[in-house]
């Protein structure tokens, strides 16, 4: 039996909501629980993004907290479709839940993301859709704590 897409559920307690407004410099709108499920679109096809945007972001997180102040966690990948198209190449999809945890170990992230990629043979496919999938999930991931996508003021 297939579970279905994975879904995401992040609950913020008053302590954790202090805790992440003293990390971030920035306090979550009120404590709540979220749920993402990926669109029938997005599964489909991702956005596209540049690796420079996504070591931009990670550099900003070193920024923020220090090399050693955040730590990145793969916890599951899963391939989504593999299939061999018409002309001979592969096209491969695949989503990972990454999670990001400040040094201390009290406040952490968890966000899931998607990509798809095309080879000259199904093992290139796989790899680079999870090697993409898993740059994608901690780009969301760390876009939890804050606006890390921005230039730094």
């Amino acid at each position: 039996r297939d579970p279905g897409p994975p879904k995401l559920v992040l609950r913020h307690t008053g302590a954790t909501c202090a805790h992440i407004a003293g990390k971030t410099g920035r306090r979550p709108a009120q404590p709540h629980a979220a749920r993402r499920t990926p669109t029938a679109a997005a599964m489909e096809e991702p956005p596209r993004h540049e690796d420079h945007e996504d070591d931009a972001i990670v550099a900003r997180a070193h920024a923020r907290w220090g090399p050693r102040g955040w730590s990145s966690n793969v916890m599951d990948v899963t391939v989504e479709s593999d299939r061999k198209m018409s002309d001979a190449t592969w096209r491969a999809g695949a989503t990972a839940v990454v999670r990001v945890t400040l040094a201390d170990g009290n406040c952490y992230h968890e966000d899931v993301g998607h990509a798809t990629a095309t080879g000259r043979d199904r093992e290139e496919a796989l790899g680079a859709a999870k090697a993409a999938a898993v740059k994608d999930g901690k780009r969301r991931t760390l876009r939890c704590f804050g606006d890390l996508a921005a230039a730094p003021s």
